[in-house]
């Protein structure tokens, strides 16, 4: 059987060899923990953390996450895995969970932040929801947009799984946002695969691949109008918005 494994990460694509040393059987999981693993009869030493792609061509593909301890790698991997679009969104986190071990999943921006939480919190990794507004008058289109922030080392960071963007502070430190500098790049793969052949043989295209083709400095432009009022989904299922100075006019 012809078969192949690369490894992702948020810089490169390289081919990974097989090893002689018996493997463990497949975890069936889309996160896993370091070790040697068998798949289709190989056994493969899959160590570093990251993406981990399997495939028979045109017969199957299969993915997995390797994580140990590196929560920001974890979290761009699971980005990686999220084509923004809509033929998933109404799945359930599970069944977006499964399609996942096979394919990359096509949510718009609250089910790509539930869906990270969720796979997130397998690894007691806390997170919050995210919710930013426009500081203009509600264009009745794209007027918010929906992220997380993630505890890591002692402090909350946050995260756009959804474009692949994240931020070295909170969301209340972070907004309003000023300049598209202060966006950071999970990974460099977000823009170049908008759709991938899935397990039988079909392409999966979202549905609003016209919008996310755009080159990266668009995005950035588009995504700073919407982060200019951050609100905290509490756990008592209230958001709390911070006002920053100026947008007063949106406190309805």
């Amino acid at each position: 059987m012809n078969q192949y494994c690369v490894y992702i990460n948020s810089s490169s694509i390289s081919t990974k060899g097989s090893t002689g040393t018996s493997g463990a059987g497949w975890p069936g999981t889309l996160i896993a923990s370091p070790f040697i693993y068998q798949h289709n009869g190989i056994n493969y030493d899959l160590n570093q953390e990251g993406i981990y792609k399997f495939s028979v061509p045109i017969q199957n593909t299969t993915n997995m996450i390797i994580y140990s301890s590196d929560v920001h790698q974890l979290i761009a991997s699971l980005s990686y895995m999220i084509v923004p679009g809509q033929t998933d969104t109404n799945k359930t986190l599970a069944q977006i969970t499964s399609k996942s071990l096979s394919s990359r999943v096509n949510v718009l921006c609250t089910v790509a932040s539930l869906w990270t939480a969720s796979q997130l919190a397998t690894k007691s990794i806390s997170t919050r929801l995210v919710r930013c507004l426009r500081a203009g008058a509600p264009n009745n289109f794209y007027d918010g947009h929906v992220m997380l922030e993630i505890y890591i080392a002692g402090a909350w960071k946050l995260y756009d799984t959804n474009l692949g963007f994240y931020f070295n502070a909170s969301a209340k430190d972070t907004m309003p946002v000023t300049s598209v500098n202060q966006f950071l790049s999970l990974h460099d793969f977000k823009m170049n695969y908008p759709a991938e052949p899935m397990f039988n043989n079909q392409y999966c295209h979202a549905s609003t691949i016209d919008m996310f083709l755009a080159d990266d400095s668009m995005l950035k432009v588009w995504q700073k109008d919407l982060m200019q009022i951050p609100g905290i989904v509490h756990t008592d299922g209230k958001t709390y918005f911070y006002m920053p100075s100026g947008t007063e006019s949106r406190q309805s």
